[in-house]
């Protein structure tokens, strides 16, 4: 049994659990929740750490787990977790982190407005969201919601405000979107490590 493999494909599966189903805007979640309970504790370090010894605990979030980002979840993301536990407890000066939970996504001119969720670490500051290209698509400054305006590439970005001695964070998210035509929205993910994502895996909304 592989479990690099089977840890990979349960990552990909992950934000099925955690996709939204109501009206549009971007959900925040917390980096290094993995079980889920709102906050960032040793109970998500011995969540991991069971995960990577062969039990996973029940409503696991892969997504939140994969605190290094690699599309795996290993010893890395211990590492990353203690260190978020670290910065909250202590109160230090720290680095925060931000997410999406796509690096890329792919529409169809007349497309819904949609939005990706974020994962946030360390700052408690607000998030705001730009777009580098509103004839392609815009996006509201506080919710995060994209509604796509044209044909073309545009880049959404997140940024998470520095907050309490904990620095500002920012992450990206690319939006193709090609000319209408063809069945449905056009709709596809890509996690960041070239592999698409089937729509409601993904934690788009």
């Amino acid at each position: 049994m592989n479990l690099k493999k089977i840890s990979r494909k349960l990552f990909l599966l992950s934000a099925l659990m955690w996709a939204g189903t109501g009206p549009a805007f971007s959900t925040e979640r917390l980096l290094g929740d993995v079980n889920g309970d709102g906050e960032v504790n040793i109970g998500d370090v011995t969540a991991v750490v069971n995960h990577i010894g062969g039990n996973t605990l029940d409503g696991f979030n892969f997504m939140a787990a994969n605190v290094n980002g690699d599309g795996e979840i290993n010893i890395g993301d211990v590492t990353g977790i203690v260190n978020i536990i670290g910065t909250k407890t202590i109160g230090r000066n720290g680095t925060s982190s931000l997410k999406f939970a796509s690096a890329s996504i792919d529409k169809t001119q007349g497309a819904a407005a949609f939005s990706v969720d974020v994962y946030r670490a360390g700052s408690t500051g607000a998030i705001t969201y730009s777009s580098n290209a509103p004839a392609v698509a815009t996006v509201d400054s506080s919710t995060g919601v994209i509604t796509i305006v044209g044909a073309g590439t545009a880049t959404i970005t997140a940024t998470l405000s520095a907050n309490a001695g904990l620095s500002a964070a920012t992450a990206t998210l690319l939006v193709n979107v090609s000319s209408s035509g063809g069945s449905g929205d056009g709709t596809s993910t890509n996690n960041g490590y070239g592999q698409p994502i089937p729509e409601g895996e993904n934690g788009w909304h």
